[in-house]
């Protein structure tokens, strides 16, 4: 059990849910972000300095989601029945779809990289982390939706 989590989550397997999602959240950052200031040091290519660079600005802006949820998480619920639960499911359907809307423009940025301002490497870079950190993230979300439609 995660102590930082309120009692609002009162269902023990919605609880486990979303106790499991920040964790699984929590790791991507981590993996994302500690290594980058070794792998900037150690990579010559612009590709791969740009990828590590992306994956770390991705992995601060996750860390402020986790912690708005956390801060989200505290306040009073209405006295609606599974109100969580469907409020949970609203805002993880439109995470899905800006997950797709990332990896959209990741494509985009990747393609048109040759006609963008600067060498094309580093956009490419950028597209292609932005690409990888959306399909963490999409994938991380069904998760959490499918468990959570479960619970």
């Amino acid at each position: 059990m995660l102590p930082y989590l309120p009692s609002v989550y009162t269902e023990p397997a919605l609880y486990a849910a979303v106790e499991q999602h920040l964790f699984i959240l929590g790791f991507f950052i981590g993996f994302s972000l500690l290594p980058a200031p070794f792998l900037l040091r150690r990579s010559a290519s612009l590709f791969w300095r740009s990828v590590i660079l992306m994956m770390a600005a991705w992995a601060l802006a996750n860390s402020l989601v986790l912690a708005w949820v956390v801060v989200h998480s505290r306040r009073p619920l209405p006295e609606e029945e599974n109100f969580l639960s469907h409020h949970l499911e609203q805002v993880f359907g439109w995470n899905l779809l800006l997950d797709l809307l990332y990896a959209v423009l990741a494509l985009l940025m990747h393609y048109r990289a040759p006609y963008l301002p600067g060498p094309a490497q580093r956009w490419k870079g950028f597209a292609w982390a932005i690409l990888l950190n959306a399909t963490v993230l999409f994938l991380i979300d069904l998760r959490f939706l499918l468990l959570l439609q479960r619970a």
